[in-house]
């Protein structure tokens, strides 16, 4: 489950208050000095880990305001910013983010934000999270990309974002395997395929001579990539070998 199990035994004052999205008693709490603003509960984990994964940005941005430290991990070595994304708490990954949360940290399993960013199929959290310097080619302890990932659990929206912000699509997991052989369906593999053909056509675009060769519909019509990604082609798929090769072209 992305979010925490939340028993009462577990928790200090603050901690409680935080997770109901209490502002006035995370406040009071901290005033009479109940509680400091970084102190952990039996598992480790802090009031912005549980205001975050219960998505209660106010208090967040109360937290983050009394100068908590953004990159404290809980029992399983996740920030407050892999708990929001895990539970897809955008208003407390922007606080965060804006603050300066570090996406780079990694869990017990060696997956960053954009790891979990990429097994939600939250594209809006991705770019968020790339924006602020998040690394596309971050491996987890499986030795998977954030677009390994995504190709294995067939997130096929995920996989065609992760290309088009230069996602390595060559990449290979442990058992040197390319990420065409994880796709599980035609469409997914079309995806990769397609992009890679896109950058074989861009380097015979830099040469004149082969560009003075082709057709004029082929290079005026419209971009090969908007072309391609669009889907406009005539796909032949060959299933030997898990190939793909294209017959025809932009229509």
């Amino acid at each position: 489950q992305p979010g925490y199990l939340i028993r009462d035994r577990d928790l200090d004052k603050i901690h409680k208050a935080a997770s109901l999205g209490n502002v006035p008693k995370v406040q009071q709490i901290l005033f009479f000095k109940e509680n400091g603003v970084n102190d952990r509960d039996k598992k480790n984990r802090t009031a912005l880990h549980l205001a975050c994964a219960s998505g209660h940005p106010a208090v967040v941005t109360l937290l983050v305001e009394r100068k908590c430290q953004l990159n404290l991990c809980d029992n399983e070595n996740r920030t407050a910013l892999i708990k929001a994304v895990q539970c897809q708490e955008e208003k407390c990954i922007d606080i965060l983010l804006e603050r300066g949360a570090d996406p780079n940290l990694v869990d017990v399993r060696g997956n960053t934000a954009l790891h979990y960013a990429a097994l939600c199929h939250n594209t809006s959290i991705a770019a968020k999270l790339l924006s602020h310097n998040a690394s596309i080619e971050a491996r987890n302890e499986d030795d998977l990309t954030p677009l390994l990932l995504a190709v294995i659990e067939n997130k096929e929206q995920m996989v065609e974002f992760l290309i088009q912000k230069g996602a390595n699509i060559h990449a290979v997991d442990t058992k040197k395997r390319y990420s065409t052989l994880f796709f599980k369906n035609k469409n997914l593999r079309a995806v990769l395929e397609c992009h890679r053909w896109v950058i074989k056509m861009k380097e015979m675009a830099l040469d004149s001579d082969w560009v003075n060769s082709q057709p004029s519909y082929l290079l005026g019509v419209c971009p090969w990539e908007e072309c391609l990604l669009s889907r406009h082609l005539f796909l032949d798929l060959k299933r030997e070998d898990n190939d793909v090769s294209f017959k025809g072209c932009c229509m």
